[in-house]
């Protein structure tokens, strides 16, 4: 049986701030994914471009 969930009554202020709090950090975590999708797409384009290189080279040395 899984643990029973209480939550603590709060008051007006603190039940807004509670959800202010929670706002932002989910606003935190769009953005942090944002910017980790836009790093990892450009480490992935230069992952790509070394691979190709190391084909290349490997292909001159062949020659």
């Amino acid at each position: 049986m899984s643990p029973r969930i209480i939550p603590i009554p709060l008051s007006g202020d603190l039940r807004k701030a509670q959800a202010k709090g929670v706002r932002h950090a989910d606003g935190l975590h769009d953005t942090y994914f944002e910017q980790s999708k836009l790093i990892r797409s450009t480490a992935e384009a230069k992952i790509r471009e070394a691979d190709r290189l190391e084909c290349t080279h490997v292909g001159v040395d062949n020659w």
